[in-house]
């Protein structure tokens, strides 16, 4: 055909013109192997060890890819590396109202990792932002089932991990593909306008309890002598 055309072409110009012979054909054909072999070398990509890929072929789920050299056909497939091995932190923190109806501040640090890529990037619109509002939730409703001396004084480490359980379940109820790991409770206090008349209670029962172990030592110590005096 195209040498046809070609001769057709020549008799226009006399002879001259453009020639569309079996050469340009083959060059035609060189292209598109180099085009394809491009192709097929840029789709190589490599899985870091702590890494897992997610990959979507259309813009849809298709799979999991594992930690080392892998391979995808460029416009078809596209791959999202996601990171399960890192320990990622958030911060939470707020003025929360008590069992016994007091505020108090409270300042905690999650740390978390994700668990299950594809849940992590597709079950909810942002998983990071949603652990964010988990670990609200979950201090606001610890919080508000413990008084205000446990929180302040020796119920940290139970709320601690009651906090925790409580985040891993909202997690797990919306399927955010995250695992919290630890809590640390930072900080815990009432709020500056009232944190003078607290620590006046705090002293005063600190008060009691000493003039109560004095009194007590005392009692002991009076029964003491007084047998003392009996026996002699």
């Amino acid at each position: 055909m195209f040498g046809k055309l070609s001769r057709k072409l020549s008799g226009l110009f006399g002879g001259k013109g453009p020639s569309f012979g079996g050469s340009s054909a083959a060059g035609l054909g060189a292209i598109a192997v180099v085009g394809l072999v491009v192709w097929g070398v840029s789709g190589f990509y490599t899985i870091g060890e702590a890494e897992r890929g997610v990959v979507l072929r259309f813009g849809e789920y298709d799979r999991i890819v594992q930690p080392g050299l892998n391979w995808k056909p460029n416009f078809v497939d596209e791959v999202i590396p996601v990171n399960v091995e890192a320990i990622r932190s958030l911060r939470g923190s707020g003025q929360m109202l008590t069992k016994d109806e007091n505020m108090v501040n409270v300042e905690m640090d999650v740390q978390y990792r994700v668990s299950n890529p594809e849940k992590y990037l597709f079950s909810v619109t942002n998983a990071d932002d949603s652990l964010r509002q988990a670990t609200d939730s979950a201090l606001r409703a610890v919080i508000g089932d413990a008084e205000m001396d446990e929180i302040l004084t020796t119920g940290r480490q139970q709320i601690r991990e009651r906090t925790q359980v409580e985040i891993n379940r909202i997690i797990d109820r919306y399927d955010m593909g995250l695992l919290v790991v630890d809590v640390n409770f930072d900080a815990a206090r009432p709020p500056e306008q009232v944190k003078d008349a607290f620590d006046d209670a705090i002293a005063a029962r600190e008060m009691k309890s000493v003039s109560s172990v004095k009194r007590k030592h005392t009692a002991t110590t009076s029964c003491q002598k007084q047998r003392v005096v009996l026996s002699v």
